[in-house]
């Protein structure tokens, strides 16, 4: 929302801010109400706009977990008054493992809840933990998260999933060298390879892939025959992704998504670029744009959508 604000949003956010307070005062009992020259409901998810503006307020912090990322080049005002922000870092990651073992676990509970909707196997809060845990969590092989998008069909995703396994999958290149995530590797046995301490086979995938379908569009049966072929299991539709990356070790790729802004940098490992052209990238969304501009996934794959 940062780097999507113009100059002129910025600039008028004290009288919007203003009448935002007065209308929610007068309509508050009115949950869905839409002012006309305010284009915002009363809702809490919405205020995130305003926290630029409001944290230069003495009693509000705005806690960032990259504040180097904020970069705003067509709002010059929000960019200086960025010195008068009350800026607090804060890691996600470091918050939740932070807590106890008793209220990680019931934060566990309450944000994984949206995984039991239309979910014929999963039943309980706890049923859902343990989901999880049980994939994700002390694995004999990295995990890896594959982010989907709108295309739902085996047709649209192909030449990023051939990609994907062929990037996970050791192989053979010449004499003794293996190639694998676009590394050299020397097999001494020719048959594994030995990873981060990790023993890894020639030929068969190297991480545990889990995909998580975009929660508006469910993969027909052709994407989910391929993806059960090669053995990358289909996480709950409406799995909150975002939190996944924190609550456990995984690598994460896939589709353009604004869900790699809550990750840590060298998390997310991979990028599907949906433009033939490899220069310039052609973003979707201005904020992943510019934390590529920042080098902020200067360790990433990109894959491209051309002929293997």
């Amino acid at each position: 929302v940062n780097n999507q604000i113009t100059e002129n949003d910025y600039l008028t956010f004290a009288k919007r801010w203003t009448n935002y307070l007065n209308l929610y005062i007068k309509n508050r009992s009115n949950y869905t109400y839409v002012a006309p020259d305010i284009p915002l409901s009363f809702h809490a998810m919405e205020l995130q706009e305003f926290a630029p503006y409001l944290s230069t307020f003495s009693n509000i912090n705005y806690w960032i977990q990259y504040p180097e990322y904020l970069v705003n080049t067509q709002a010059p005002s929000l960019q200086k008054s960025k010195l008068n922000m009350n800026i607090i870092q804060k890691s996600p990651k470091a918050m939740y493992d932070s807590l106890n073992e008793q209220i990680r676990h019931d934060y566990q509970r309450v944000v994984l809840a949206n995984t039991l909707v239309d979910n014929n196997t999963l039943n309980t809060l706890d049923d859902a933990v343990k989901y999880f845990d049980d994939r994700l969590q002390k694995t004999d092989k990295e995990v890896v998260l594959l982010l989907g998008t709108n295309k739902a069909s085996l047709a649209e995703n192909t030449p990023y999933l051939q990609k994907t396994l062929a990037f996970y999958i050791p192989t053979l290149q010449s004499g003794n060298q293996i190639l694998y995530k676009g590394k050299s590797y020397t097999t001494a046995d020719n048959s594994t390879i030995v990873v981060d301490g990790k023993t890894l086979k020639i030929g068969e995938l190297g991480v545990y892939l889990y995909f998580k379908p975009h929660p508006a569009f469910t993969p027909d049966n052709s994407l989910k025959n391929f993806l059960n072929q090669h053995k990358i299991e289909t996480l709950p539709l409406k799995t909150p992704a975002e939190v996944l990356f924190w609550m456990y070790d995984v690598k994460v790729g896939g589709y353009q998504s604004t869900a790699y802004l809550s990750c840590k940098k060298g998390q997310v490992e991979f990028i599907y670029l949906e433009n033939a052209q490899k220069d310039p990238i052609q973003w979707k969304d201005k904020a992943t744009e510019l934390l590529y501009e920042q080098g902020f996934f200067a360790d990433t794959k990109f894959i491209y959508n051309d002929p293997i």
